[in-house]
C-alpha cells in the first residue's frame, strides 16, 4: 500500500509540474481557450469530419474492438498532431498500426507535454 501511495503522489506532482507549465506558456490566463492551451503543449488538435476516411477507419476499429465496455458510443474523433513528433517520425518503414490505449484523463496533460 505504501509503495502506491508514493507513485500517486509521484504522478500528482508530474500532473502539478505539467500543468504549471501550460499556465505559463498561457500567462496564467484563467479563461484560456482550448486551443491555447493545447498550442502551449506544442500541439495540434482538431475534430474529424464523420464524411472521413479518418473517422471511418478509426470508429471502425472500435466498433470492432473485442475489449471494448459495453454501451459505448462514438460522439466526436480528434486527430492531435505534434510537429516535433512529425519531423521525426518516418512511415516509410512499412507495418504501420493506430494503436489504442486507454488513460485516464488526469494524463493526458502529461502524455502530450513528452
Amino acid at each position: 500500500m505504501a509503495d502506491t501511495c508514493g507513485l500517486t503522489r509521484v504522478f500528482d506532482f508530474q500532473l502539478l509540474k505539467d500543468m504549471v507549465a501550460v499556465s505559463e506558456a498561457t500567462s496564467w490566463a484563467v479563461r484560456t481557450s482550448v486551443e491555447a492551451k493545447y498550442r502551449a503543449l506544442r500541439c495540434h488538435i482538431a475534430p474529424l469530419s464523420t464524411n472521413s476516411a479518418e473517422y471511418n477507419k478509426v470508429k471502425s476499429l472500435l466498433d470492432s474492438s473485442t475489449n471494448r465496455p459495453m454501451n459505448v458510443s462514438v460522439v466526436n474523433i480528434y486527430a492531435i498532431h505534434r510537429a516535433v513528433e512529425e519531423s521525426v517520425f518516418n512511415g516509410n518503414l512499412g507495418n504501420n498500426r493506430l494503436l489504442f490505449h486507454a488513460s485516464g484523463v488526469k494524463n493526458f496533460v502529461g502524455i502530450l507535454s513528452r
